[in-house]
């Protein structure tokens, strides 16, 4: 369905496929280790040095409306936007409207978004 004011209508965002690195264990090790570093760069500060959701920068955060929010734990199995590499992927490159969560699509090149996307599954198995 279309927006009525298509002004407010978002861009569609490329999905691209899982990379074949991700199917294998020892392909995948030096992507965990890139994806490691960078979250401590981009999302340390309100997700928690492990995942939990409990950095420095997670207090005080509001939602679209207002309200207290906090930062999604990504050390979780599960993840609200879905659990599987894309989905995740979709979460990353694009944010979640009415959160604080912005996108990354536009800083971040494919890969760099693919290693974010392995690290919080390889913290999502601890």
């Amino acid at each position: 369905k279309s927006w009525k004011d298509s002004a407010l209508a978002a861009s569609s965002v490329r999905m691209p496929e899982v990379p074949a690195w991700f199917s294998s264990e020892s392909d995948r090790q030096p992507h965990v280790e890139a994806g490691r570093a960078r979250f401590a760069t981009l999302c340390m500060a309100c997700h928690g040095e492990s995942g939990k959701g409990d950095g420095p920068g997670s207090k005080g955060l509001i939602d679209g409306w207002g309200n207290p929010i906090s930062p999604a734990v990504l050390a979780s199995p599960h993840h609200k936007s879905g659990d599987s590499p894309r989905d995740l992927y979709r979460s990353i490159a694009t944010g979640l409207n009415g959160t604080p969560m912005v996108g990354y699509a536009a800083t971040l090149k494919e890969d760099e978004i693919w290693e974010l996307v392995v690290w919080i599954l390889a913290i999502g198995k601890n």
